[in-house]
């Protein structure tokens, strides 16, 4: 196909109009970097999703083993987009222009093309976790009602279910207060805000308590004694210090010298619990588990069996609080259990169904599918419940992201390229920099610091430990791998910023003067400078949130997900920084997941407009049409974020998802640079052998990590 067919520009950016504003590209170091803009923008967009939270809860889900794709990850993308920079700078064609010239089925336009439309599709449901993330900060930062604050000090119901497989098995700080408050004795009356069906549950825990109290006073009696002793101490303790007048939630962050003392006798207990756990599970261990116990707890490290136990004790501490409020812990515990119970006898009932399906009587498969029916709405009804209590709906993270979409609308509907890239830039600044101080500072601790054992251990292509549950950490890393660096949609999105930026048009149109090749590999130069200097803002912000998530969530068995995911990133502040950095994390974070969303609706409104163009939707060079569907669209992305998000998605699943196509999508890409380096590239301009080299290990990478993801979800 021609040029002609393929050319999209609109005047303002197309080299061949422009003709007579050529520019010379600088020759000095300072020139080049006053010239620097497209990757920093690029940058910007990246930092929010894959950075902050794909990246983190890789590092909480997955530890330290994983490092080495998270770097390759960062590292190995620029060379596609240095190349798709350079065919735009030379050749005056968009990304997608670019890519529907790529051989392969038509309709209309290029297959690559289509598969675009498909990332664009799930991207939207990526942009509506991140306006989400954007409402979680600021509703816990700013509560209007303060109901999103309040809800997410529950645990999720999933967390909660996990905590009550091993309850029985484990000692924990909630169960040795409960007991300690309301003993254990049949005939005890229920204190008055348990129902019947509650009273029964804390019974039965209660039992269970007094068991495990036992069989540890035979195994330890003196730190058995001690448990009992600071349990009841640290209870009395923190009963005088609320009627002092210091809010529970706010105890890390006081001055008063009794905050210290709670911090203090809080964190002695939790290292209490934590040894008496691990003579616990020694004897179980030599008394005999069950296999999933078994399997799930001794053929694991000692490293992730510590882990998986302080993560335990942390859940009891937070329960045992939430408890003494208003009972809510238990409430939601005993929701949780029968809705367990309620899954397990719909799947005993579909498995009779299935047992009989082929040979029983009429009379038999009535019964069996009525028995399943009833099953089924005994489980619904109970996930109600599980869900009114721990999941509850929320509406000032709802509203606070309609404030960031409405705020985005405004600010991009005129908002051109320099306001763009001057808001990005101070945004991810602010953060990254919160973010690299933090690591610093957990470096400089003994319980959080990660060792160069470990940094050493995450550079041996080494794949991660089975996580408890249905977590997969690596699929998690897959993931990450599609939007972390640059990602797809950065890839595609990054020539139409150097268009803006004035590369191409500074170039010139493409001629056989030899002034015309200077100033091409000029002005390719600024961009490769562009390309690298963003690609080592973003690979320094990548491990430290990737080391953060380490250190911190993984070490204390935390992952962040749904309405919780803002919340449990805060989590990473909070050692170094005390309960005070929530608000140093959530500041940063509002700046760094408005600054994603900004960015990312920017750009969208742009491709989409040019994709328009692919598909001859609307005029090719008409500057008027141009500019109305970009602001049409700097609109219309956020409404439909926000309607994403407003419906009740869960924001890290989308974002995890978007970044699942994205890694799909990269081996297209990198088809369609080799492409243009081949058989587009003029020969004049043609980069080195060692480039090429990298070019091609580049794409291979990113053949290897789609395939490998198509196959981890198969």
């Amino acid at each position: 196909m021609s040029h002609a067919e393929h050319h999209t520009l609109p005047p303002a950016q197309d080299p061949a109009v422009n003709g007579l504003h050529a520019i010379e590209p600088p020759r000095t170091i300072g020139g080049i970097l006053r010239n620097l803009g497209p990757g920093l923008i690029i940058a910007g967009s990246i930092v929010g999703s894959g950075e902050l939270i794909a990246t983190t809860k890789t590092g909480a889900q997955a530890g330290i083993s994983l490092l080495w794709l998270i770097l390759i990850g960062c590292l190995i993308k620029v060379f596609v987009q240095i190349e798709l920079g350079r065919y735009t700078i030379s050749h005056g064609e968009t990304t997608l222009a670019a890519l529907d010239r790529v051989p392969g089925p038509r309709l209309r336009v290029n297959w690559i093309v289509w598969c675009w439309v498909a990332m664009c599709v799930v991207g939207l449901g990526q942009l509506g976790g991140i306006v989400g993330g954007v409402g979680q900060s600021l509703a816990v930062s700013f509560p209007l009602r303060g109901d999103y604050a309040d809800a997410i000090r529950m645990p999720a119901a999933g967390t909660l279910k996990s905590y009550l497989l091993w309850d029985t098995l484990l000692l924990n700080e909630w169960d040795v207060r409960r007991h300690l408050a309301w003993g254990s004795a049949d005939g005890e009356e229920a204190p008055e805000p348990l129902t019947a069906d509650q009273w029964q549950f804390v019974r039965e825990k209660n039992r269970t308590t007094a068991e495990q109290l036992e069989q540890f006073r035979a195994a330890d009696p003196q730190l058995a004694r001690r448990l009992i002793e600071d349990v009841r101490s640290l209870s009395e303790f923190e009963a005088r210090f609320r009627q002092a007048g210091v809010p529970a939630e706010d105890e890390d962050a006081a001055d008063d010298p009794t905050a210290a003392e709670v911090s203090r006798r809080r964190t002695e207990l939790r290292k209490a619990f934590e040894q008496a756990n691990s003579i616990l599970l020694s004897a179980a261990f030599e008394a005999g588990l069950d296999a999933k116990q078994h399997e799930v707890l001794f053929r694991r490290s000692e490293a992730a069996r510590r882990r998986f136990v302080r993560g335990q004790v942390l859940l009891a501490q937070q329960l045992a609080r939430l408890d003494e409020e208003d009972l809510r812990a238990t409430e939601a515990a005993v929701a949780v259990a029968q809705l367990r119970i309620a899954e397990q006898e719909l799947a005993a009932a579909q498995q009779a169904l299935e047992a009989i399906a082929d040979g029983g009587e009429d009379a038999e498969l009535r019964r069996a599918r009525k028995q399943v029916l009833l099953a089924d709405a005994a489980t619904r009804a109970r996930q109600i419940i599980v869900d009114a209590l721990v999941e509850p709906r929320t509406l000032d993270d709802k509203f606070w992201a309609a404030f960031a979409a409405l705020f985005t609308m405004v600010l991009l509907f005129r908002g051109r390229y320099g306001l763009v890239q001057n808001v990005s830039i101070v945004l991810v600044v602010l953060f990254t920099f919160i973010t690299i101080g933090n690591v610093i500072a957990l470096e400089s601790t003994e319980r959080f610091a990660v060792s160069g054992a470990d940094f050493v251990r995450g550079m041996s292509f080494g794949l991660p430990e089975t996580i408890l549950g249905e977590r997969n950490p690596l699929a998690t890393a897959l993931a990450t791998f599609g939007i972390i660096g640059v990602g797809a949609s950065e890839l595609i999105s990054y020539p139409y910023w150097c268009l803006e930026k004035g590369y191409a048009k500074f170039t010139g149109p493409r001629s056989a003067d030899e002034n015309w090749v200077r100033r091409a590999r000029g002005w390719m130069r600024v961009m490769q400078w562009d390309a690298f200097l963003s690609m080592i803002v973003y690979t320094i912000a990548t491990l430290a949130f990737f080391i953060t998530g380490v250190a911190v969530l993984h070490n204390e068995g935390l992952d962040p997900d749904g309405m919780r995911m803002v919340g449990t990133l805060a989590r990473a502040y909070v050692p170094i920084f005390g309960e005070s950095a929530r608000w140093l994390f959530l500041i940063g974070a509002v700046a760094v997941l408005y600054s994603t969303f900004m960015v990312a609706t920017a750009s969208h409104a742009r491709v989409y407009t040019d994709g328009f163009k692919v598909f001859g939707l609307m005029s090719r060079h008409n500057q008027r049409a141009h500019d109305r569907s970009v602001s049409a669209l700097s609109v219309l992305v956020p409404v439909v974020c926000l309607g994403v998000y407003w419906s009740g998605i869960n924001p890290v699943r989308a974002i995890l998802l978007s970044g699942m196509m994205q890694a799909l999508l990269l081996p297209m890409i990198g088809l369609g640079a080799l492409y243009a380096r081949y058989q587009r590239t003029d020969e004049r301009l043609r980069p080195s052998p060692l480039w090429d080299a990298c070019l091609i290990i580049s794409c291979v990478g990113l053949l290897v990590a789609g395939a490998y993801g198509v196959y981890s979800h198969l």
